[in-house]
């Protein structure tokens, strides 16, 4: 009796334990294509994984030469461009996701748009 008294304390314990490293895991996922001949993109969020995030980015860029250019959970993206060249960054808020994509195209690059997962 006191071995399987053992080995149901053992069992709780692991699935408290995986329960609480799936509550780390949780979040929403967020992506961002682009298409760099066209300067088309979209910016997509609240999808359940990242690679749905990306398939949906992809789908809804509408160039043929769209291409992921980052992905996120739990948190914003945004997109800025220079000329047709896009940039994109992330970010904890909307502001420090554009803020990020400026400054990965330097001077003269303008935010265009930005979202964040729930």
């Amino acid at each position: 009796m006191q071995t399987n008294t053992k080995l149901t304390l053992s069992l709780i314990t692991s699935v408290i334990a995986l329960s609480a490293g799936l509550a780390v895991a949780s979040g929403t996922f967020g992506a961002i294509a682009v298409s760099p001949q066209t300067g088309k993109y979209a910016i997509v969020v609240n999808r359940g994984s990242r690679i749905t995030a990306g398939k949906e980015a992809l789908k809804q860029c509408k160039a043929s030469n769209c291409v992921v250019s980052v992905s996120f959970r739990s948190a914003c993206g945004a997109v800025a461009q220079k000329g047709k060249t896009m940039f994109t960054g992330i970010g904890s808020t909307k502001e420090e996701a554009m803020t990020n994509a400026v400054q990965a195209g330097g001077k003269g690059t303008k935010a265009i748009a930005a979202n964040c997962t729930k």
